[in-house]
């Protein structure tokens, strides 16, 4: 399976994927912070890629309320 995991810098999630024989890259705005397959841009670069499935972390920031 070919997965995109757009908004992960970490690399942790990309990482999951590879080490269960996945084909696996993770896209940023930042660098990763973990050796392997990463896009660092614009996710939309990389839409166009016959994924499989595509997972997308949004910034947490504009999805929290817990300091309202």
């Amino acid at each position: 399976m070919k997965a995109l995991i757009g908004g992960e810098y970490s690399g942790r999630v990309r990482d999951a994927f590879i080490a269960h024989g996945h084909d696996a890259m993770s896209c940023d705005l930042l660098p990763t912070e973990r050796p392997g397959p990463h896009y660092q841009g614009d996710v939309r670069d990389v839409l166009d890629y016959p994924w499989d499935l595509a997972i997308f972390h949004p910034p947490c920031t504009d999805l929290s309320v817990s300091g309202a």
